[in-house]
């Protein structure tokens, strides 16, 4: 039930350790694609973004909610492979 409906299985149950190996499960999926694109693209530098973050308990916040200005949620890190 966690795998379609994170944050109220969330709020049912505490169990955020379940919604983070989601997360991870989704993250290892969607870089197994990207090494693909990688492995197909003539590019000196490819920049991989995302549009927003999550909050997974950082000061006590879950989810990402329209209109917060949390750094964690407002700020993409650069990741640099070498």
């Amino acid at each position: 039930y966690h795998e379609y409906d994170w944050w109220n299985y969330y709020y049912d149950t505490g169990d955020i350790e379940s919604i983070w190996e989601a997360y991870m499960s989704d993250l290892r999926y969607a870089l197994d694609d990207i090494k693909i694109l990688l492995n197909n693209l003539d590019a000196d530098r490819v920049v991989i973004t995302a549009d927003h973050g999550e909050l997974l308990g950082e000061n006590g916040f879950y989810g990402h909610y329209r209109g917060s200005d949390n750094k964690f949620l407002r700020e993409v890190p650069w990741f640099n492979l070498v």
